[in-house]
């Protein structure tokens, strides 16, 4: 009888094309399969409990796999074989029906942005430049605004050969703080749609800058029109934060 086990972990997508394996370049899920199935010597698959996108981060990324034994140091046999930028986290046994992406509740996403003239070298595949005066309280009333239960289809960009039933989600949270020129955002929610977190992010640095005002918020939303709803930011300023189940 298999084993089903839980593992927790970190990434810095930079290199990656996203979590989900792709012909066209590599991917967390693949690195991960192929360490594994090195280690237990037969083929893996792992579920993820989200496909961020290519050049997005994570610190609580969390997957389900099965393997026929649970070596007592697969962890740390894990973290040797793994590329230096994914390290497994946390690594345990769970119920046989567990499913990362089916059971988690909300995932909590936090977007990195800069307003600084000059961007630090050491920042730079972290946070979004964006030297340009904001004005925050507009912000963070927008924020506010754009919580809730609400249709989130002007902010979902088209994908491929995916469709969704509806667009209704709970965005229980969206907050923004800042210090100097350094700006922080908060996202959670029960499920996000495809560049739901990022379009979010950019529709409210164009309320930030006067592009978009507030009061065409409803209008934007009601529209369903991704076109009116600004830019999306950049992914290397996204990070998975936490998964809950």
């Amino acid at each position: 009888m298999q084993t089903r086990l839980k593992i927790t972990f970190a990434y810095d997508g930079t290199r990656y094309f996203g979590w989900q394996k792709t012909k066209t370049g590599p991917s967390i899920q693949a690195e991960i399969e192929k360490a594994l199935s090195t280690i237990l010597q037969h083929p893996v698959k792992v579920e993820g409990a989200s496909r961020t996108d290519r050049g997005v981060h994570a610190l609580g990324q969390v997957a389900h796999f099965d393997v026929n034994q649970f070596p007592k140091r697969l962890a740390h046999s894990l973290n040797q074989l793994l590329p230096d930028d994914i390290q497994v986290v946390e690594l345990v046994e769970v119920n046989p029906q567990f499913h990362a992406t089916l059971d988690n509740s909300s995932k909590t996403y936090r977007y990195e942005l800069s307003t600084a003239r000059y961007q630090s070298p050491f920042k730079r595949l972290y946070q979004w430049h964006y030297p340009y005066d904001l004005n925050i309280d507009k912000m963070q009333k927008a924020c506010e605004k754009l919580k809730g239960c609400k249709s989130f289809k002007a902010l979902t960009n088209q994908k491929k050969n995916e469709t969704y039933t509806s667009y209704i989600r709970d965005l229980t949270q969206f907050s923004l703080r800042s210090e100097d020129s350094h700006f922080t955002f908060i996202l959670e929610g029960n499920h996000f749609l495809y560049k739901m977190a990022r379009n979010l992010v950019g529709l409210v640095v164009y309320i930030g800058r006067g592009k978009i005002e507030i009061e065409e918020l409803d209008a934007i939303l009601n529209s369903e029109d991704r076109k009116l709803a600004g830019i999306t930011a950049p992914a290397h300023g996204l990070f998975l934060d936490k998964v809950k189940f």
